[in-house]
């Protein structure tokens, strides 16, 4: 759920990509969007591909039956082996500072690359031992900031927080995997926008600390990953 669906059209011949049909979603009668159809609530679609009338007169297809359900899984996976994920906390950097009459301050941490500036995240998703965390992927993440307003790099309005959702673009920036007992750091050397973390389904904290229920996000980088839906907390924290 909330996981975007892919459809592809093909005539008969197995030409793919056609252009003279769309894939209708029954249910309302309307054409998907780029062939692709992202569900927000469990249950059964149908859908078919009809000529539109733009050229090569195609027969209807035959009707395709999709079941949705709502995600379950909680794993976390390190080196090519899952684990039950036990906790994921969504942290947001933040700095003291002082503002324009020397007062202090403690404001969001912004980055800024190129002429852009972002908030700073930290996911982490573990796997508790009987005793100690025994595997963890820590993720540090930017998210694009347009409100903050700068003259000649200096900030001179710090704007509003951006939170994640399926719609901001992200920028990952540092990767900390631990797996009992060794620990390995990815480190991107190229920042730019990234899809291996998705956030499929994230709600707005409405106060500092709090519990995002139904939560709902994947990431995958080689032999590690995590497939997560679930409560999701989030806390804020002052870089040192």
């Amino acid at each position: 759920m909330n996981k975007p669906i892919y459809f592809t059209l093909k005539d008969s011949k197995d030409t793919y990509g056609i252009s003279g049909a769309n894939i209708i979603n029954l249910a309302d009668k309307k054409a998907l969007t780029s062939n692709v159809f992202k569900p927000t609530i469990a249950g059964t679609y149908q859908f078919q591909a009809k000529s539109n009338n733009s050229g090569t007169p195609y027969k209807d297809s035959e009707i395709v039956t999709v079941t949705i359900t709502e995600p379950t899984k909680k794993t976390i996976t390190l080196k090519n082996t899952p684990y039950r994920a036990d906790n994921a906390i969504l942290k947001i950097k933040r700095i003291n500072s002082k503002d324009k009459n020397g007062n202090n301050n403690v404001t969001d941490k912004l980055v800024r690359l190129d002429n852009t500036y972002y908030n700073e995240y930290v996911l982490e998703v573990n796997n508790k031992g009987e005793h100690f965390i025994e595997n963890l992927i820590e993720i540090t993440f930017l998210v694009v900031n347009k409100s903050v307003k700068h003259n000649n790099g200096v900030i001179t309005d710090y704007g509003q927080r951006v939170y994640p959702t399926a719609l901001t673009e992200i920028v990952l920036t540092q990767v900390i995997s631990h797996n009992k007992p060794s620990t390995r750091i990815t480190t991107f050397d190229q920042l730019r926008e990234s899809d291996l973390l998705v956030f499929y389904k994230i709600d707005i904290p409405n106060d500092n600390s709090q519990v995002i229920t139904k939560s709902y996000f994947e990431f995958n980088l080689n032999d590690m990953g995590i497939d997560y839906a679930g409560d999701l907390n989030f806390t804020e924290f002052i870089e040192q």
